[in-house]
């Protein structure tokens, strides 16, 4: 007889692995105990007697599928049944190489339980499970038929267990039902049932994490939290390697192994995905797949894939050892190996978090190299600052200039001798948005060492269209930090954290996707919140929780320590309790890497928080420190701010100041007005002048100041006799507070209660557009509720400033222009009472409008506004990252929400309303030409001339 060319593959599962130690056959009836996870989950009787009543009527029953699908843990449950009814149940294990002696087993077992016959007439003999069968040839399988055909003519049951590779042993058997994978796997509601409710995850994770594997759903039901056995946990990643170690066998055919690679490598895609890297996915391979190995969860209706989870360096190592990746494919080896092509293209759909964890397997292939050059800051903003490292010191130097130009920029050392070029030979698609990443990050270092603030705020003006125009969000995230750190010097700190507010899903955290620079985003925007002294909510607790885990887990020290460092130094001047681990390190780097801005502002915040802390000599040696620092910067800000905390430290060591000392026409020379009126008025507290005292206070209430310097101002006067005196004199906007005193520690109990109540609580809705609108949950807040007018216009008000955010006195000053500020203040409080009765707000309620620190806000986490879905969608468009069909949607959505412009009052003395519905309307005119652009793409002329002449119409 001919040989089949079929190979043989011993089954590797638990049970046929444990039996290879040795090969006798087991004569004792089976009562292996069945795991219990498994014994609950697969004891399902509707699969149970199928295969029992398939028994019953055919005598054999085939179970045909992968290892880790519960195939050996079915045949227990079946044999338990069968020991019930009285009938001896036995297991023979054909793990050997010979087919002789594989035939000579099964026969001998037949005999065997034909000479243990003591079942009565008309009743099976016994049930025989055989497994672990693999035969090499024709004849050999003809020979093991027969064996079946005997040992059902001799009145015994049989259970053959096979892999999907040895499937074409169930020709040769006589006529039976094969249960395959797709039999084994937990169907929702059996996932339902052993489940319930009663577990912490729910029944659709489960489901959608294990496809219904009966191994890994038992796993994932032994504990009630998802992070003790869930996707990333050492236990499930050891069950999950053995289940793609099975999958990935060296005995399939090339093009069914090379298939499996690939979908494992994207972990989730499509069709389209493995066709574009030269994998073929016919629609027969992968319903045979499908079929016998649902790990790969494919669905081929759709031409979707979606692999259950494992963690990368598992899944590198697995796929290391498979010959499909190891060796390549042959014909494709000029567009590199697999792992390359696949990464490449995950890259390119901006998946870089496991483009990266690939290119690791050959991270000095071209291919590899050409990706990391293509993307360095998107992988290192992944975690893979080592990957890029590795390649920017062992490619050659004149290969990769610009990533070793970029690794220095953030604080990377490299041995190697780099070039200066930029950008050689760098592939032209990439060179915009890699060359606007650099000349970022070079901005960025400019401004941390001594770069003018003129200069810098001419440069964020004209880097802003760019940015805007470069597709991907990681540019939008570095100008972001660029400015919000520019504005932090500059000290309109209030601005900068209006525009975070705005930015917060450029701040968020996805678990399975982290951001280095997101979470760079997150501290500046919570350093920020201390200096203007905003309570924080609880999403933007929750979001600072995940930016200081992916920090952690970063290996850009020099990132995370200058985020720590400068949420640090806001914690000085907010008077919050701090911990100032981070910043003496941070500023020996800044020492060495010459930042003399961060340096300066470091020793002028650590001298006054000396002063507060009674250690006046350390506080004046600081604010030398900042002096000296302050020698190479242009802006005289920072100069005066140095001084006065020279003021604060010489009080502080027992001396008077005298003219000598203040140096006062030096040191307010060339200072913002903010500046020089608060330099002026310590200096008359110092002499002791009433009058001049007085002349200093109207000159600082003439004076609006900006937020940082505001918050230094009330750090100075709570330290010296000098500043105390000046404290109790200070005017309503100049005025600090300590947060961490007004708002006490919850305890536990105290903050479940609080959650329990902001889940409870309805969200207040505000409309804008085409008129106002207010709604609470529900119900809409009928016009009678409204009893004053301006309590209705202060709410649009808030809703239409960016961040809903502002000062007291901004917005005494749009309603109320014509009074001073004292009356201003009596008037603000009857409409904010008012405005709180209309929303039916009360003292002892979850705040929907809080007043705090002279400024009133709207509390993002219980106001929605229609604003910030405009902006969203807006943002976008103009983005240039969405399709043409998305595009249009949203134009489509953006119409239907514009609804003729923004809320204008009938009384807008100083323009606020019109600036800002002239705004939104330039926005909407802009949005509207690119939806028409879109459309002009689709060839939908139709779409695109109406949405041209929406955009002309707009008033």
């Amino acid at each position: 007889m001919s040989s089949i060319s079929k190979p043989n593959h011993p089954a590797t599962d638990a049970g046929a692995m444990a039996a290879s130690n040795g090969t006798r056959e087991t004569k004792r009836s089976h009562k292996a105990k069945v795991d219990p996870g498994e014994k609950e989950l697969l004891q399902r009787p509707g699969l149970v007697s199928a295969v029992v009543e398939s028994l019953e009527h055919d005598g054999l029953a085939v179970i045909c599928s992968e290892v880790g699908l519960g195939r050996h843990s079915l045949a227990k449950l079946v044999c338990q049944a069968f020991d019930e009814k009285g009938i001896p149940a036995k297991w023979l294990r054909l793990n050997v190489k010979s087919d002789a002696v594989a035939i000579r087993r099964v026969r001998q077992a037949v005999s065997s339980c034909v000479e243990e016959d003591v079942a009565s007439l008309g009743d099976p003999l016994a049930l025989l499970v055989i497994d672990g069968v693999g035969l090499h040839s024709e004849e050999t399988t003809i020979k093991f038929g027969k064996a079946i055909t005997g040992a059902l003519f001799a009145g015994i049951r049989v259970i053959v267990i096979l892999m999907p590779e040895h499937e074409y042993l169930i020709d040769e058997f006589p006529r039976c039902k094969v249960f395959g994978a797709r039999d084994l796997v937990l169907k929702k509601r059996e996932v339902r049932t052993w489940c319930g409710r009663k577990r912490g995850t729910s029944v659709d994770y489960i489901v959608e994490c294990t496809h219904g594997i009966a191994s890994l759903v038992s796993l994932m039901c032994a504990s009630s939290t998802r992070s003790a056995v869930g996707p990333g946990s050492a236990v499930w990643t050891e069950r999950v390697t053995q289940l793609y170690e099975s999958a990935l066998r060296n005995t399939l055919i090339d093009e069914e192994l090379t298939l499996r690679c690939a979908m494992a490598a994207f972990g989730s895609g499509s069709v389209d995905d493995l066709q574009a890297i030269g994998v073929r996915a016919s629609s027969d391979l992968l319903l045979d797949t499908r079929s016998c190995c649902p790990l790969f969860g494919i669905e081929p209706e759709k031409g979707l894939f979606e692999c259950v989870p494992i963690d990368g360096d598992a899944l590198r190592e697995i796929l290391g050892q498979t010959p499909a990746v190891r060796e390549g494919n042959k014909s494709l080896n000029n567009e590199g190996s697999l792992l390359c092509r696949v990464a490449r293209r995950l890259a390119s759909k901006g998946n870089f978090a496991r483009a990266g964890a690939l290119l690791w397997a050959n991270p000095l292939e071209r291919s590899a190299v050409s990706c990391v050059s293509n993307y360095p800051l998107e992988l290192i903003d992944a975690g893979h600052l080592p990957l890029v490292t590795h390649a920017a010191l062992h490619v050659d130097g004149a290969e990769l200039p610009h990533v070793r130009r970029m690794l220095r920029l953030l604080g990377v050392t490299l041995s190697a001798n780099e070039g200066e070029t930029m950008l050689a030979g760098h592939a032209s698609s990439h060179v915009n948005r890699v060359s606007l990443q650099i000349e970022l990050l070079e901005a960025i270092c400019g401004l941390k060492k001594n770069r003018s603030l003129e200069e810098v705020a001419t440069e964020l003006a004209a880097l802003r269209p760019r940015v805007m125009g470069c597709k991907g969000i990681l540019t939008q995230k570095l100008y972001q930090h660029y400015r919000a750190l520019a504005l932090w010097f500059e000290g309109s700190s209030l601005e900068a954290f209006r525009e975070l507010m705005l930015a917060r899903e450029l701040r968020g955290q996805d678990e399975g996707d982290p951001s280095l620079f997101s979470a760079v985003l997150q501290f500046d925007f919570e350093a920020l919140r201390r200096v203007i002294g905003d309570p924080i909510s609880l999403g933007e607790t929750e979001l600072l929780k995940k930016a200081l885990r992916t920090l952690e887990a970063s290996t850009a020290p020099a990132l995370r320590g200058d985020a720590v460092a400068l949420m640090e130094l806001a914690g000085i001047v907010s008077g919050e309790k701090r911990d100032l681990e981070a910043l003496p390190r941070a500023m020996v780097r800044w020492q060495e890497a010459d930042l003399s801005r961060l340096l300066a502002w470091a020793c002028v915040m650590l001298s006054f928080s000396d002063s507060l802390g009674g250690q006046a000599r350390r506080a004046y040696v600081r604010a030398a420190g900042a002096l000296d620092c302050c020698e190479r910067l242009e802006e005289r800000d920072v100069r005066g701010l140095a001084q006065l905390a020279r003021w604060v430290s010489i009080q502080g060591l027992g001396e008077s100041l005298d003219r000598e000392n203040l140096e006062l026409e030096e040191a307010v020379e060339g200072c913002s007005p903010d500046v020089r009126a608060l330099l002026r008025a310590y200096a008359a507290a110092a002499e002791g002048s009433e009058e001049a005292v007085g002349c200093a206070v109207r000159e600082m209430r003439a004076a609006t100041p900006r937020m940082g310097v505001a918050a230094m101002a009330g750090l100075a006067t709570r330290s010296g006799p000098s500043g105390k005196a000046l404290r109790s004199m200070l005017p309503l906007t100049w005025r600090g507070k300590d947060v961490a005193s007004s708002r006490p520690a919850l305890g536990r109990q105290a903050r479940t209660k609080a959650k329990a109540d902001a889940a409870a609580t309805p969200i207040l809705r505000i409309s804008i557009f085409g008129g106002i609108t207010v709604s609470l949950g529900d119900e809409c807040i009928p016009e009678a509720s409204w009893r004053r007018r301006q309590a209705k216009v202060l709410l649009a008000m808030l809703a239409l400033t960016p961040g809903h955010l502002m000062q007291r006195h901004e917005i005494i000053a749009a309603l109320w222009p014509d009074v001073d500020l004292a009356r201003g203040r009596e008037y603000l409080y009857t409409v904010l009472s008012s405005l709180r009765s209309s929303i039916g707000q009360t003292p002892v309620s979850n705040q929907y409008v809080l007043g705090e620190m002279g400024q009133i806000r709207l509390d993002p986490a219980l106001v929605s506004c229609d604003v910030d879905e405009f902006e969203s969608m807006v943002r976008r468009i103009s983005s240039r990252d969405a399709s043409d069909d998305e595009v249009v949607s949203l134009c489509v959505a953006l119409e239907g929400l514009y609804s003729g412009g923004s809320f204008v009052p009938a009384t807008d003395a100083l323009g606020c309303f019109r600036r800002r519905h002239d705004e939104l309307a330039q926005r909407y005119r802009d949005a509207m030409l690119a939806g028409a652009e879109a459309a002009s793409r689709l060839r939908d002329a139709r779409q695109a001339a109406w949405f041209t002449q929406v955009a002309k119409a707009v008033a």
